[in-house]
């Protein structure tokens, strides 16, 4: 099926048309009295294609550079277990009393402890667990 019908008025037109076509590349398909198909092949352009070719992998190579030049993201989520304590030092905060505790009497349970057990973190130095 043809891609575009031309009609012309007689057979000389139709000659003239035809030599047209044939000059610009086409050859002749299918010829009977009345009509002639002709046909010309895709064309692959060079030239377009090198630069599509480049640009897509120009535009790769972009993207590998910003990719290399990126960092993994890293989120630490970090619980505080320093105890809150008052201006003078001696007491600290219970959240799950809701007051204030000597820190002779009681050491917060969750406060980082040293390695023996004996002694547990303010914040600011190290006090030895109350018996």
């Amino acid at each position: 099926m043809a891609n575009q019908v031309i009609t012309v008025r007689s057979k000389s037109e139709m000659e003239q048309r035809v030599n047209q076509y044939l000059v610009n590349g086409y050859t002749v398909a299918g010829q009977s009295s009345d009509s002639t198909i002709l046909r010309k092949p895709k064309e692959f352009n060079i030239f377009l294609g090198a630069l599509g070719f480049f640009l897509c992998v120009i535009g790769f190579f972009v993207y590998l550079l910003i990719y290399s030049m990126q960092k993994d993201r890293v989120i630490e989520i970090r619980l505080d277990t320093t105890p809150k304590m008052a201006e003078d030092r001696n007491w600290w905060w219970d959240d799950h009393l809701n007051e204030w505790r000597n820190v002779d009497e009681a050491a917060p349970p969750n406060a980082k402890r040293s390695d023996d057990g004996k002694h547990w973190w303010d914040g600011q130095a190290w006090r030895r667990v109350p018996a």
